[in-house]
């Protein structure tokens, strides 16, 4: 099963990603991976990041 994730980068820079796992830690691992030259500094899912908008009054 594949899970969407939003990456966030200390750049500020924000992807929305795929991989084959749900497991948030192995997640953050491949996607560490898979950007190399950037530091990858947190992942949610799509369903965290919109309850996280909705709880901060931001989503539109």
């Amino acid at each position: 099963m594949s899970t969407w994730w939003v990456a966030e980068f200390n750049n500020g820079e924000r992807l929305q990603v795929c991989t084959a796992t749900e497991l948030k830690y192995e997640a953050f691992q491949k996607l560490s991976k898979m950007f190399p030259d950037r530091e990858l500094v947190s992942i949610s899912t799509e369903e965290e990041e919109a309850l996280l908008l909705d709880e901060l009054g931001m989503r539109s």
